[in-house]
């Protein structure tokens, strides 16, 4: 059951590691990137940002075409079928569903392909890294952040609440 959707054989070495490496560390720094990039650059689009995690769910899909089993692809086809048919009940599209199902199955195998619990810890430990130094830079250098990672607009567009039935606006 261990090795039922990505087998991996014994002894194996690490088979892509520098782009496992790569695909996690872009999954958690992609969207700082593109705050980043919106703020100092050039706007960034929603569709610029649905593109970027496009972009690292292919990336997941060429380390992980080579050792997806049929049974993978039957249930994924299976899964697919009935977003599909949800989506025809509802007239609707909704590819946040599609998406939703997608990453835990992509990352999973992605896991499944390091291999090597040394490995694994030590990326884990950078990543944490990385997430902590990212937190304290925002924590004790909030003006440089702010200047930086422009997340104001975002955040205090997505806290004003629709119209009261006063006609007035509740902001959070």
């Amino acid at each position: 059951m261990k090795n039922f959707i990505f087998p991996r054989q014994a002894g194996v070495s690490l088979p892509a590691g520098r782009m496992v490496f790569w695909i996690l560390m872009v999954a958690l720094i992609y969207q700082a990137v593109l705050c980043a990039i919106h703020t100092n650059v050039h706007a960034i689009s929603v569709a610029g940002v649905g593109l970027t995690e496009a972009v690292i769910y292919i990336a997941c899909i060429t380390v992980l075409i080579k050792r997806i089993r049929l049974e993978f692809v039957a249930f994924a086809t299976l899964v697919a079928a009935y977003l599909f048919l949800m989506a025809i009940f509802r007239n609707q599209l909704d590819p946040k569903g599609f998406r939703d199902v997608m990453i835990p199955i992509l990352f999973y195998g992605v896991g499944r392909e390091i291999g090597n619990v040394k490995y694994a810890d030590s990326l884990l430990k950078l990543m944490v890294l990385v997430v902590l130094a990212f937190g304290f830079f925002e924590l004790f250098f909030l003006d440089a952040f702010s200047r930086i990672f422009n997340i104001f607009p975002t955040t205090s567009a997505k806290a004003i609440l629709p119209p009261a039935p006063t006609g007035r606006k509740i902001v959070c």
